[in-house]
């Protein structure tokens, strides 16, 4: 059907196809949110321009259109059809070896940016995945040192090159949260959205997570469901700095026992509900 296109045609038409093409993959809504999205991505074509009437195909654009559509139709994320997502107002690289982002952890960022906690000089951010959060820390707070961990080295790889892209500094490297025991730094702040879904929640996710997003960075067993959160509680003894601060999101299903973890530590603790009104956060200090 795309070799009937000409050289030169419509955005109209070309809106036409593309929510013909994926009309029963995606809602009418969610259609409407994704053509700019790939317009700009893929034609580089923005929003205020969607106005023009007619464009043309540059070099490789409409392979990379035509592409697209096919893997949106078998179900992958639309932002790793794309390669990249925005998170807290920066351009984030992902691939099947990083998560994407939620607009919940950008609700973590900003409690932590309205914290009055002055300006943290040694960060950590465990987990970190694409290096979304430690990326943002690092906006947030620029004099600070913001190191970074995760046991991906393909993640971390993404995580250097979102740093590099986004001209924000942060120290990378390997570290397996379960043993930390090289683990010589501290830190004024700690930061981590570690896995905490458990297999039994499986059944609550979609398609497009449980066959893409990578599973290391999200389930933990039914049995041990909060077994990073005793890992970070250990990690905090160790190597947060006194008058220093924990962030964590957490399970919303396990937002008490996870309190508990750490109040019965000698911890003091502040639960946070995120803007559907979930118990999501976790504020940890002594």
């Amino acid at each position: 059907m795309w070799d009937l296109f000409l050289f030169d045609m419509k955005i109209k038409d070309l809106k036409n196809q593309f929510e013909t093409e994926l009309e029963n993959s995606f809602s009418k809504n969610e259609l409407q949110f994704l053509f700019p999205i790939f317009m700009e991505e893929i034609l580089l074509i923005s929003q205020d321009d969607l106005r023009f009437k007619d464009f043309e195909w540059v070099a490789g654009s409409k392979e990379k259109w035509e592409s697209s559509i096919s893997e949106l139709k078998k179900g992958i994320p639309y932002q790793y059809v794309l390669g990249s997502t925005v998170f807290y107002g920066m351009k984030i690289k992902v691939n099947e070896n990083t998560l994407i982002p939620r607009p919940e952890t950008e609700e973590l960022l900003d409690f932590i940016s309205k914290d009055g906690m002055g300006i943290p000089g040694s960060i950590a951010d465990f987990g970190c995945g694409s290096g979304c959060i430690s990326l943002a820390l690092k906006k947030i707070f620029p004099p600070s040192i913001v190191h970074a961990y995760d046991i991906s080295s393909a993640a971390l790889e993404i995580a250097n090159q979102n740093s590099t892209d986004a001209n924000l500094p942060v120290e990378f490297a390997i570290l397996d949260l379960l043993n930390h025991e090289n683990l010589n730094k501290t830190f004024d702040l700690i930061v981590s959205n570690p896995p905490y879904v458990r297999e039994l929640e499986k059944k609550e996710m979609s398609n497009g997570v449980l066959d893409f997003e990578p599973h290391l960075a999200l389930f933990v067993k039914d049995t041990d469901a909060l077994i990073f959160y005793a890992a970070l509680e250990r990690i905090g003894q160790q190597c947060l700095n006194e008058n220093g601060t924990m962030y964590f999101e957490i399970n919303q299903y396990l937002a008490m026992e996870t309190k508990s973890l750490f109040g019965n530590k000698g911890w003091e603790t502040e639960l946070i509900r995120d803007m559907s009104g979930n118990w999501r956060f976790l504020k940890v200090w002594k």
